[in-house]
């Protein structure tokens, strides 16, 4: 199961996760859970559709104190938004959509501190992905690590049992990953169970490729911070680390990023993978964890002949 539905169910990891996160951090949760009140956009019918962009037009009016012209250019702002949010959106699910409107509304977004607030359809959708990049992923990581964290102290589960569970996992994010939605292998929780089966399929080569990329993302990571005395203070850390990295054993976050790029390439070529494909994959890696678990010995797999 996935971090999203992991963090949506009752028992006591999920209360001590929740205690640890700030109210706003929750509710941005429990937006990212889509459910029958919070559909995601590619599970909705045109009317819902329609309706959302009714909501995000007449909030942005309001706020911003503007709306179209006429009749004509509303129509052609409305068409785009509706384009918009089938091809470029769909992961999306309604109250995320209309938290990160709420945001880029707020000017959280802008690239320059003094740049006006303008909605469009095109800073809408830059919007949505700032909120994905800014907003939601850096309080889902803080989430995931909090739950391994703590599941990790309650219970410890047998390797058969935790091979079994990293499994459900892995499928939970394929899922995600086919609904559009973006995948960041914080924690390398889907590395570790593919390098775990052998199905990582990943050579040297791939190996050093994205150890590169991952200190070019590092350092672009830390140029980003908007507070300029942060920025500099993340860029010297990178390029610390970088060069530690080149006289010594390479620092566990670098590694970490680097897995997670590589991650990154295995789901998008499983995305653009043909579905018999996509299907024989995946029968591989279930009969592969069958296996694992006939030698571990596990009590609802392994039956010796002679019972």
């Amino acid at each position: 199961m996935s971090n999203l539905s992991l963090y949506n169910q009752p028992d006591r990891s999920q209360t001590g996760v929740a205690q640890q996160l700030s109210r706003t951090e929750n509710q941005l949760i429990s937006a990212s859970v889509p459910g029958d009140h919070n559909l995601r956009i590619a599970d909705m019918t045109g009317k819902q559709i329609g309706d959302i962009i009714t909501a995000i037009v007449l909030k942005a009016a309001v706020r911003l104190g503007s709306k179209a012209r006429d009749a004509e250019e509303q129509k052609i702002i409305n068409a785009e938004l509706n384009r918009d949010l089938i091809t470029k959106l769909p992961g999306f699910t309604e109250r995320e959509i209309m938290v990160a409107l709420e945001n880029g509304l707020d000017g959280m977004y802008l690239r320059k501190p003094d740049d006006p607030i303008i909605f469009t359809p095109s800073n809408f959708v830059q919007w949505c992905r700032s909120f994905v990049e800014q907003t939601k992923k850096p309080v889902m990581k803080k989430a995931a690590q909090l739950l391994h964290q703590q599941k990790d102290e309650e219970f410890t589960a047998p390797e058969s049992e935790k091979l079994r569970m990293s499994h459900e996992f892995f499928l939970s994010i394929l899922k995600r990953v086919l609904d559009g939605e973006s995948y960041e292998d914080y924690g390398n929780v889907v590395y570790n169970f593919l390098d775990k089966i052998e199905f990582l399929g990943c050579g040297s080569e791939q190996k050093w490729r994205a150890m590169d990329q991952a200190k070019l993302r590092m350092i672009a990571e830390a140029r980003e911070i908007k507070d300029a005395n942060s920025q500099r203070s993340a860029v010297k850390n990178a390029m610390e680390l970088i060069a530690k990295a080149e006289n010594e054993k390479p620092d566990e976050l670098i590694v970490s990023m680097a897995k997670r790029i590589i991650i990154n390439e295995k789901m998008n070529a499983f995305r653009e993978m043909p579905d018999d494909e996509q299907g024989m994959l995946l029968e591989s890696i279930a009969e592969r964890v069958d296996y694992m678990c006939i030698e571990l010995k596990d009590p609802e797999q392994y039956k010796p002949d002679e019972e």
